[in-house]
């Protein structure tokens, strides 16, 4: 169909000025004692439309607190009066609001927070893309009562998924023996009763699982049929509770794994099919890399041919948003058709060292709520299907913020913006966003609904948080598309702004109207037929050095061989169908020159067995394009059991002792 013309205008040029200084008392954050507080949210200061807004003055305050000020994001008062022992809010609407106290010289004793949510949306069978990750088994609090009003401050937000963590060794306790009802048994149908879906995820292994090398030997690896057995009994444990797995944490980097990634893609072979037999309908997704989908990386999961294997595709992504459509082209490929879950994502903030708390001061603490809008909305505009921010709860890596919440559970300012996105974002999808070239920085995403459209729009730059709130705009308007409805990005409703800024605008515009923008549509990655194969290969050069690479700030381990060298090629053939197979791997993509021997036949496999398979690698001599790839591919004919493939990278060694 042809389009109709389009006239942008109004649109003007940027104009550059400080954000707005937010005027708050130089004080102290307070906190509440969380034993000795009631377990709801109300008493963690977050309140709905209906709800009393009753605030109490934490303890370190309560003996001298004589009157408090409320203030919004913008410093301004909108609230005052005496403080005895509790504080009523109930003259305020949606927002948040910073509370602080003051003695009866007028001296500031210290301050809490607050945020007042709109009304909660009922789901809809239609999910929300909108998701975060609480890690309720994994950070704290750690007992059940406050787990349990960690998980209705996350019901709050009015996400619809939750990504939590459990530890292996804590579920099946011994090879085959499997632990009594646990705290992520209780918290899984905790969360799930409370009206959320759960994507849970676990990356450690027992010691009775975890490779020993001696010194000396082979390199070892983990026994796959452990982790097919694990993912089989969590299906059936956990059916109902549990929405979604991930059967393994960022294996790439050396905190969870350093694993080369034809390892990962063998086992997340393993554990699919393991999952698959214990709930055949439970949705299984790719195990995230940490980093970037670098392109080599995203290589191995397609000449592994794993992408039957996953139901989506897991990415992390901690980089700024305006990168995200560029940075995942790659991620795009290797998911082959299927969603993209985003399932960690944040740019931390640095604190102050001496922060108590690790509180940010007030203006950073806005930006990260301006960014929360702006992340999912590019995200979602990249080709996500759906967006977990990295972290509810308080959550720090040295000096580095993450949390949406503070140390005891009362709001930062990015909760209440969360909030505010899941209910303006319930029930659409993204159809594309525009990026104006006359105006850098100005972003327009558009969604649709079952009966409206809805754009967000804002202005931002690129650069790290001390440049970024500074960029202003004329709001851009189109010709047949009409003015709607406004809201701000704590899901206030607001006039339709003059200008863009900043923080993200939400407007409402009827049913179609979006049809009339000139969109660029979501980006997908193309369609990859295929089917599982129940023979699974893992394969390895035990006595090559595996040595890590860093592009892109991503790690990447690949082993490292000297050129025109002979080295042992090692293939566990693991058999998870439920009838023996016999054959061999005979075909071989190899680089030029480069040949394999093998050193055992044909091997016959039992149900949940393995056998193994040894062979010769043998490379050539340096070759003229350092630059190349290296990536033998193993192919293996097991009659009914399918022919599974195994494809690695090797690096070649320089005279200098670098790698390519």
């Amino acid at each position: 169909m042809t389009r109709p013309f389009l006239t942008l205008v109004t649109l003007v040029g940027i104009v550059l000025c400080p954000i707005a200084s937010a005027d708050f008392p130089a004080s102290p954050p307070l906190y509440y004692d969380l034993p000795l507080t009631p377990p709801d949210a109300a008493r963690a200061n977050i309140f709905l439309p209906k709800e009393a807004k009753t605030v109490h003055v934490p303890p370190a305050a309560l003996e001298k607190a004589a009157r408090f000020e409320a203030r919004d994001d913008h410093g301004g008062v909108v609230a005052s009066g005496a403080a005895t022992g509790t504080v009523d809010l109930g003259i305020l609407g949606v927002g948040w609001y910073r509370i602080d106290f003051f003695d009866g010289a007028g001296a500031a004793l210290g301050w809490t927070t607050a945020a007042i949510l709109p009304h909660l949306p009922k789901h809809s069978h239609e999910d929300s893309a909108v998701a975060v990750d609480v890690a309720l088994s994994w950070t704290p609090p750690d007992n059940d009562r406050d787990r349990a009003r960690m998980t209705e401050i996350a019901a709050r937000t009015g996400v619809r998924w939750v990504r939590d963590r459990l530890r292996w060794r804590e579920i099946e306790t011994a090879p085959g023996e499997y632990a009594p009802p646990t705290k992520y048994d209780r918290m899984a149908r905790l969360q799930h009763d409370s009206g959320m879906d759960v994507l849970q995820v676990f990356h450690d292994m027992p010691k009775w699982i975890r490779p020993q090398s001696e010194p000396g030997q082979d390199r070892a690896l983990p026994d796959l049929r452990a982790v097919h057995a694990l993912s089989r009994a969590l299906a059936k444990r956990f059916h109902g509770s549990v929405q979604a797995w991930e059967p393994w944490n960022e294996a790439n980097c050396g905190s969870f794994g350093a694993w080369p990634p034809h390892l990962m893609c063998a086992w997340q072979k393993a554990a699919w099919l393991g999952f698959k037999q214990g709930d055949a309908k439970i949705p299984v997704s790719w195990m995230p890399i940490a980093g970037i989908n670098t392109p080599s990386l995203a290589r191995s999961v397609v000449r592994n041919e794993t992408w039957p294997y996953f139901d989506s595709y897991s990415i992390h992504s901690y980089d700024w948003n305006t990168g995200y459509a560029g940075l995942w082209q790659h991620a795009r490929d290797a998911a082959s058709g299927r969603p993209i879950w985003v399932t960690e994502s944040d740019r931390g903030i640095h604190t102050a060292k001496e922060a108590e708390g690790g509180e940010l001061e007030p203006q950073p603490a806005l930006l990260k709520a301006q960014f929360i809008a702006q992340s999912y909305a590019d995200s979602l505009a990249a080709g996500a299907a759906r967006h977990f921010h990295f972290i509810l709860g308080q959550y720090m890596e040295t000096t580095v913020q993450f949390g949406l919440l503070r140390q005891d559970m009362t709001p930062r300012p990015g909760y209440v913006a969360l909030a505010a996105l899941a209910r303006a974002l319930q029930g659409t999808r993204c159809i594309g966003s525009i990026s104006p070239k006359e105006t850098p920085g100005v972003r327009i995403v558009a969604f649709r609904g079952g009966k409206h459209d809805l754009l967000v729009k804002w202005i931002e730059n690129s650069g790290e948080w001390e440049t970024r709130g500074r960029m202003r705009a004329a709001m851009p308007c189109f010709d047949g598309v009409p003015a709607g409805r406004c809201t701000d990005y704590f899901g206030r409703a607001v006039n339709a702004p003059a200008e863009l800024t900043g923080a993200p605008v939400f407007e409402v515009l009827p049913a179609g109207a979006c049809g009339r923008l000139p969109l660029v549509p979501v980006p997908k990655g193309e369609w990859r037929e295929g089917r599982p194969c129940p023979v699974v290969l893992q394969a390895d050069l035990p006595k090559a050095e595996v040595r890590l690479f860093k592009p892109e700030w991503t790690e990447e381990y690949d082993y490292v061989l000297v050129p025109g060298s002979e080295t042992a090629l090692t293939v566990w053939v693991y058999n998870f169908s439920r009838r023996t197979v016999h054959g061999d791997i005979h075909e071989f993509d190899l680089p030029g020159g480069w040949t394999i021997n093998l050193l055992s036949g044909p091997v016959t496999v039992a149900p949940g067995e393995r056998a193994r398979m040894d062979f010769t690698l043998k490379t050539t001599d340096f070759p003229r394009e350092p630059a190349a790839e290296f990536w033998p591919k193993l192919h293996g004919d097991f009659g009914a059991g399918g022919k599974p493939v195994a494809a690695f990278r090797v690096r070649m060694l320089k005279p200098d002792g670098e790698a390519q």
